[in-house]
């Protein structure tokens, strides 16, 4: 007796859909997909650019698929390296089979990393800083005058 099988368009989901990242740093895009009969086209569209899995134009690199313990399913990722604040915006899987096309839409948004500036330097840390510390002490010490009141 034969297994049954199920023939259907993709399943693409976006793992980390929405990203933030900092400028200067790299970035990991993954998606998870399914897809029975396997897939015939897997593709990262990002900007200008098209990729397959196993390209590499830098500073991107879409990784091979490889396969899940999910039976049909696979993950892509698609790692961005030395981000840009041009580099914000959306990312697309897009994944075609005999019976149908998916996709799954990704949303990077890059900022500049802030410095240790002058604004920390002129005591917008230093209040934080007291809070972190001085709450806690104030609440031991309640605790422990609540406990020798009792």
């Amino acid at each position: 007796m034969s297994s049954l099988q199920v023939f259907s368009r993709p399943e693409v989901t976006a793992v980390n859909k929405s990203l933030m990242a900092i400028a200067g740093r790299s970035a990991l895009l993954a998606g998870q997909l399914c897809s029975s009969p396997r897939p015939l086209r897997v593709f990262w569209v990002l900007r200008h650019l098209v990729l397959r899995p196993g390209d590499v134009r830098h500073p991107y690199v879409a990784y091979n698929l490889t396969e899940t313990e999910i039976p049909n399913c696979y993950m892509g990722g698609l790692e961005l390296r030395r981000l840009q604040v041009e580099d914000s915006g959306e990312v697309l899987l897009v994944v075609k089979n005999a019976h149908g096309i998916a996709d799954a839409l990704f949303l990077l948004n890059v900022t500049q990393a802030s410095s240790f500036s002058a604004s920390h330097a002129s005591g917008e840390l230093y209040p934080s800083v007291l809070f972190t510390l001085l709450i806690p002490v104030c609440l031991l010490w309640l605790l422990h005058r609540a406990i020798d009141s009792s």
